[in-house]
């Protein structure tokens, strides 16, 4: 083991008021109990029975067939209608202000 990494564990060993062997032998038996508990958590989730859609006696639709439907296009949407108004999209920044600027606000008194 090099000298620096020696040092190093002495003292950690040290702060964790054990031997340096004891320390070493205790990180090595926490690195093979997760390595078992790993190993073991795998082995349960492989050996579950899957349960999922079989396709082997169909035919996989193509993205065409999946999309293919009667919907309207979201290429042009209607414009939404709130409270009884019809609204529409303004085409620009100035026709957002002008519309706006032409509302009328009650006044405070």
């Amino acid at each position: 083991m090099p000298e620096d990494l020696a040092r190093k564990v002495r003292i950690l060993a040290a702060k964790a008021d054990t031997s340096m062997s004891q320390y070493l032998c205790q990180l090595a038996a926490e690195k093979a109990a997760a390595d078992d508990s790993y190993a073991s958590a795998m082995e349960r989730y492989l050996s579950r029975n899957r349960v999922g859609i079989s396709l082997a006696d169909q035919k996989i639709p193509t993205r065409e067939e999946i999309h293919d439907d009667d919907r309207p296009s979201l290429a042009s949407p209607p414009p939404p209608v709130s409270a009884g108004l019809l609204l529409r999209p303004f085409s620009t920044r100035a026709e957002m202000l002008d519309g706006f600027l032409d509302q009328s606000f009650p006044s405070e008194t």
